[in-house]
Parts: structure tokens; sequence; C-alpha cells
């Protein structure tokens, strides 16, 4: 684990202040660190081609996921958002709810967007 989790969530509110995304602030964010050596014990149980499973191993990373509450005025049922952070990089690159799913990008003046052509 390269980061903390203290440093993961001020980089996740700087995210979602950055991209305009509002939670409810009175809400505790809970950030869990999900090393990709789990996912590699997960996938060795399924995967039974070598080839496949390097393939697999190669695009796999260490990452934060960062759960945030809407804000009261704008939930409706219970509904939470999802920022994955790299622990390599210290990057943000996904956020999700249920109703969609975006990929984080960077501009060159260093700030967060959400790229809306990878909406699901």
């Amino acid at each position: 684990m390269r980061y903390s989790k203290e440093e993961i969530i001020e980089k996740a509110k700087t995210t979602m202040d950055q991209i305009g995304w509002n939670y409810n602030r009175e809400k505790e964010i809970t950030a869990i660190y999900e090393p990709k050596e789990k996912e590699i014990e997960e996938a060795r149980k399924y995967i039974n081609d070598e080839k496949i499973l390097e393939k697999y191993i190669e695009n796999l990373r260490n990452f934060w996921t960062i759960g945030f509450d809407f804000e009261p005025e704008s939930e409706i049922e219970y509904n939470s958002m999802f920022l994955e952070i790299d622990d390599d990089s210290g990057e943000p690159y996904r956020i999700s709810h249920k109703q969609a799913t975006m990929n984080v990008l960077i501009n060159e003046d260093g700030k967060y967007y959400l790229d809306t052509h990878t909406s699901s």
C-alpha cells in the first residue's frame, strides 16, 4: 500500500469538488484498499488457461474504493457513489453509482473531469 487512508480520502474530496459531484458531507467517507493479489487469487480459481490468466493479471491494479453518500436532498432511495483511486499513482480513474459509471480524467491544468463518453 503506497498511500494512507487519510491521503486517499483527501484526494477523493478534491476529486469530487473538481468534477462537481456533491455528497453528504455529514456522513463518514469510507475508503477500502483492494490489493491486486486478492483478485489474482480469485482469478486462479476460474481461469485455467495460463496465457489468459497472464493477460488478465497485466490489467489489474492495487486500488482504493471510496464510498460517498448522496447529499440528503438528492437521495431518493439508499444510493451511494463509489470513486476508485489507483494506489500506485494516487490518481482517480473511475466513479460510479447505480445509474452510471464514468472514467475520471485529468486536464492539462491538473483538474479532474468526467469522460462523459464512458457512461454506462
